[in-house]
């Protein structure tokens, strides 16, 4: 009889372990279960990185403007200077113009504190496109710089063309091509600010907020000067 009431105890000892375990593992899971979709979103992100990273590095060496299509530089017409994101972080500068004095084949000089202006192979007669939409003004051989809608925070590359490509884009492309292309928005939220002054009274302030909604890349800039 005690034997037969040790056994009955001990598998109502484990049948009491065996469930203890078995709502334990699934409340293990759903603890788990509401990070499925942050993991999903972070492998994601990772992803996207990863691939952006891959695609910068195969894009190094390859151009565009030089001849509008893709080739490696070395096959390139035409002398040709790539500025390329990380080259801009690293470099420092603060405006566009900034950048460009690192440049001995870019003059820059100024018609006055507002108007900072460039002078390529003796003339002004530059062409500068962003993202394929030419910024010159009709009448004028070069574009008014310090309106141009970008900031130095919004470019992603910059490929400079030396020689007259009047042929490819017009009669403005006398000295060079400036052709730069703005960064593209990833799906991680992103917010960029700053505030800067100069001589003359001047000052900057601008702002960048980027990131993904739903299945859409979004971004958005200001800038104040």
């Amino acid at each position: 009889m005690a034997g037969m009431v040790f056994a009955n105890f001990r598998a109502c000892a484990a049948c009491i372990l065996f469930t203890f375990v078995l709502g334990r593992g699934a409340s293990i899971a759903g603890e788990a279960a509401p990070d499925s979709g942050q993991a999903d979103n972070e492998e994601q992100y990772q992803f996207d990185e990863l691939e952006e990273e891959f695609l910068l590095l195969q894009d190094e060496d390859l151009v565009l403007a030089p001849s509008k299509h893709r080739q490696k530089i070395e096959a390139s017409p035409a002398a040709v200077v790539v500025i390329t994101r990380r080259s801009i972080e690293e470099s420092g500068a603060t405006s566009l113009f900034e950048l460009f004095r690192r440049y001995p084949a870019l003059h820059i000089y100024e018609f006055g504190p507002a108007y900072p202006a460039m002078m390529v192979r003796g003339t002004i007669r530059v062409l500068v496109r962003v993202d394929g939409r030419e910024m010159n003004i009709e009448l004028f051989p070069a574009p008014f710089y310090a309106f141009l809608p970008i900031d130095l925070e919004d470019i992603e590359r910059i490929e400079i063309v030396f020689g007259p490509s009047s042929a490819l884009y017009g009669a403005n492309a006398v000295s060079a091509v400036i052709d730069i292309t703005t960064r593209k928005p990833d799906r991680r939220f992103s917010l960029d600010a700053g505030l800067s002054g100069g001589e003359h009274g001047r000052f900057k302030a601008g702002g960048r907020v980027a990131g993904g909604v739903g299945p859409f890349l979004v971004q958005a800039a200001a800038r104040v000067e």
